[in-house]
């Protein structure tokens, strides 16, 4: 039985431990990240791991679940970001939009998150990693935070705020967008923070204060 080449003429996996797995999905999320889901081919992440095509269905079975493996490993770790919230000091609109937007500039969540964002257009994984892995999490703090189960016309706005702005300046990299994750953060809190004092419940008076 023949084994598969690798991209530089060698056959079988090399020689010693096997990081074979790691390397195609380092090498994964940088073509997801560049070209996104629908431009990004088995033979280029192949190539850019140095090792056969077959070696990339070998581990992952196809293109989607490759593609799988990398956004649902951002899931995670921005899961984990936001649980988080609580902990970091500022107003709610401060402390979602840092969370949020700061995934993108991370070298632990960079790619993956690049990867995400050119695919979203497209790609029903990556819409559903999304909204799992962010809107889902916030949603029940969302809820807490209001005192009401139904908080789809706040999540909505937000949402769209977050996201827009992380396509504005980090995949279209719009000349007037906002450097720094700091610039960012100013510039979007005050909306959210406005938008969820909107949605808050009328004050109760106290007896006391009634006249």
């Amino acid at each position: 039985m023949t084994t598969p080449r690798a991209a530089d003429g060698r056959r079988g996996r090399r020689p010693g431990p096997s990081t074979t797995r790691e390397e195609i999905l380092r090498a994964a999320r940088v073509q997801f990240a560049d070209a996104g889901y629908d431009r990004t081919t088995v033979r280029a992440i192949a190539r850019s791991a140095q090792v056969d095509p077959a070696l990339v269905i070998q581990f992952f079975g196809s293109k989607e679940e490759l593609f799988r493996a990398v956004i649902g490993e951002f899931g995670e770790l921005l899961a984990g970001r936001v649980q988080q919230i609580a902990t970091v000091p500022g107003t709610l609109g401060e402390r979602l939009a840092q969370v949020y937007l700061s995934a993108w500039q991370e070298p632990a969540t960079r790619t993956r998150a690049m990867a995400i964002l050119r695919s979203v257009g497209t790609n029903g994984i990556a819409v559903d990693t999304m909204v799992g892995a962010f809107v889902g999490k916030v949603w029940p703090m969302m809820s807490a935070e209001l005192g009401r189960e139904d908080v789809d016309d706040v999540m909505a706005p937000i949402a769209s705020i977050l996201i827009g702005t992380a396509v504005t300046r980090f995949i279209l990299e719009l000349p007037f967008a906002p450097r720094t994750i700091e610039a960012l953060v100013a510039n979007t809190a005050p909306i959210i923070d406005g938008i969820v004092d909107r949605a808050r419940p009328p004050a109760q008076e106290t007896p006391g204060n009634q006249r």
